[in-house]
């Protein structure tokens, strides 16, 4: 037998499916290296969403704690939300079993979590996370709902100032010690 034939090819790792092409090339979705659910023992690669609140993280308009307490207020908005409908599987499409088992406390914690955070913010503050970090909008166009009647500027500066807007309100959160 050759040297050749001995050799063994590297193994291969299947493509994947990443999610629509579209997402990936506007840097919507990353693909991460993640344990593998079934052997831990192992790595694969996954595709993940990328919040607005991870883009302007990863553009540096965000700290690393400001992009934290951002995912904590959206998780607390998303649990808050799921409880507010009559029909938590029109919203998720399966409900787990947890969740049928835990909702009215899990409900009531993220509401007064809510709460907290909501005096902490103020109504600007409020208005810009619920807006760029729930509804996941983009800051250029979140400007224009945030100040309709203010004059019309260029898109850097729009963006600019919606991120130092939402800078400034999860600073209060961090600062109000809000977890």
């Amino acid at each position: 037998m050759s040297a050749r034939r001995r050799r063994r090819a590297p193994a291969m790792v299947p493509p994947g499916d990443f999610g629509p092409p579209h997402l990936r090339a506007r840097g919507m979705v990353t693909i991460e290296a993640a344990p593998d659910p079934e052997a831990p023992h192992r790595t694969i690669r996954r595709a993940r969403r990328l919040t607005m609140a991870d883009r302007l993280h990863a553009e540096g308009m965000l700290s690393t704690e400001q992009r934290e307490a951002a995912t904590r207020y959206a998780a607390a908005f998303e649990v808050a939300a799921l409880g507010l409908t009559s029909d938590p599987a029109a919203v998720r499409g399966y409900v787990h079993p947890a969740w049928r088992s835990h909702a009215p406390e899990m409900v009531t914690a993220a509401l007064a979590r809510l709460r907290q955070a909501d005096q902490a913010l103020g109504l600007m503050g409020q208005a810009v996370l619920r807006l760029v970090v729930c509804a996941d909008e983009a800051p250029e166009t979140a400007y224009r709902r945030l100040w309709p009647a203010a004059p019309a500027v260029s898109i850097v500066v729009a963006r600019n100032r919606v991120a130092g807007a939402l800078a400034a309100a999860l600073d209060r959160l961090v600062e109000a010690g809000w977890d």
